[in-house]
């Protein structure tokens, strides 16, 4: 696998990048230095020598994110990152999204194959890597946020002012019923942010205003049917905001991450919201829009850099836009650790979310 140079506070130093993230969250839930290491007592941006990547990376490090200014989705390949590159310099696939896209994921479905889903006005299923469209529907509901696609193939969408859940039966589509595809039930669930399949407990888990809430599936005359787990997910306030962004941690099925304002970890086992955890202070920016890693416990973020965000400098279109993509990762030097973040700035482009380009559910 090709190694990666990474930009480290603007220094011209070559790291092999690997395993990111780091330590287990501690199970008693207290906040007491579990942050510590993003803290790192040596300032690596003035003395590099002697510091390592840590151990090879297990899967490519992609990322895939929305574009709201070219109306698309697209990956990017940040192994193949030189210092000086824009993004447009590791563009690997794009699709037309047809409107602004809110939500994207990669999915290695059992029902469609290899998909990008997307969540907007147009909301669809895209092949990968052909980008044929495979379903889509422009009935999706009220600011379309977030997507995801259950093991049936149907489709969940999270409408934030719609204040709901809305699943499609789009799974007929594969049967030629184009018809019972479009048709679908709403599940009231107010301010709904973030949708995400759980395949160990079952569930459907959903994000919305100081809320997390697990949904069980089952099927019905209709057609497959979501009802609300009691005791399980967790409502939650106090954060700095109520609720935005909803993502697995592909190091521990036992988490997850989400944004309100700044990045929590919820503890699926406790059903509790953490709001420290290893390097939960290094991640923070003035508002995260999107917040994802992957198996090899890279980070990835999209924020509000500087309160403003950056697309063009003197050509602001979006205030909730930015045109860097966050790539943070671990190095160690002599048994320390430190975490070191990469900002990699897109000539001609800005984002909502990114996402690892990962394609399995947790």
């Amino acid at each position: 696998m090709k190694k990666i140079f990474a930009l480290v506070l603007c220094l011209s130093v070559l790291f092999s990048l690997v395993a990111c993230g780091g330590g287990e969250v501690p199970s008693d839930g207290s906040d007491a230095s579990v942050d510590a290491s993003s803290e790192s007592s040596t300032d690596t941006s003035t003395d590099t020598s002697g510091w390592t990547g840590l151990p090879e990376d297990t899967v490519d490090n992609w990322v895939i994110a929305n574009d709201q200014i070219k109306d698309r989705v697209v990956v990017y390949d940040l192994d193949a990152y030189e210092e000086g590159d824009v993004l447009e310099d590791l563009e690997v696939w794009s699709v037309s999204t047809q409107g602004q896209a809110a939500g994207v994921k990669y999915r290695e479905d059992t029902v469609f194959g290899d998909v990008v889903i997307v969540a907007g006005s147009h909301s669809a299923i895209y092949e990968y890597p052909s980008g044929k469209e495979l379903w889509s529907t422009n009935n999706p509901g009220n600011n379309t946020h977030s997507i995801e696609i259950l093991p049936s193939g149907n489709i969940v969408l999270a409408n934030s002012t719609g204040n709901s859940l809305r699943m499609f039966q789009a799974s007929a589509i594969l049967s030629g019923d184009s018809k019972k595809s479009q048709s679908f039930k709403d599940y009231e669930l107010a301010g709904a942010h973030g949708v995400l399949w759980d395949p160990e407990y079952d569930v459907l888990w959903a994000l919305g205003n100081g809320e997390i809430a697990a949904y069980a599936l089952a099927n019905s005359s209709a057609g497959e049917v979501l009802s609300k787990v009691s005791g399980m997910g967790t409502t939650f306030s106090g954060l700095k905001g109520s609720g935005h962004d909803l993502q697995p941690d592909y190091s521990d099925t036992r988490y997850l991450y989400f944004t309100a304002g700044n990045v929590y970890m919820f503890d699926k086992e406790e059903n509790k919201v953490r709001t420290s955890f290893p390097y939960s202070s290094t991640f923070q920016l003035p508002e995260i829009k999107g917040f994802s890693n992957n198996p090899n416990k890279k980070f990835f973020s999209t924020g509000l850099l500087g309160g403003e965000g950056k697309f063009f400098e003197g050509h602001w279109k979006e205030s909730w836009l930015t045109d860097t993509i966050i790539f943070y990762f671990r190095i160690e030097k002599r048994g320390q650790v430190a975490m070191r973040k990469v900002e990699i700035v897109a000539e001609e482009s800005a984002f909502y979310k990114v996402r690892a380009f990962y394609g399995q559910y947790q």
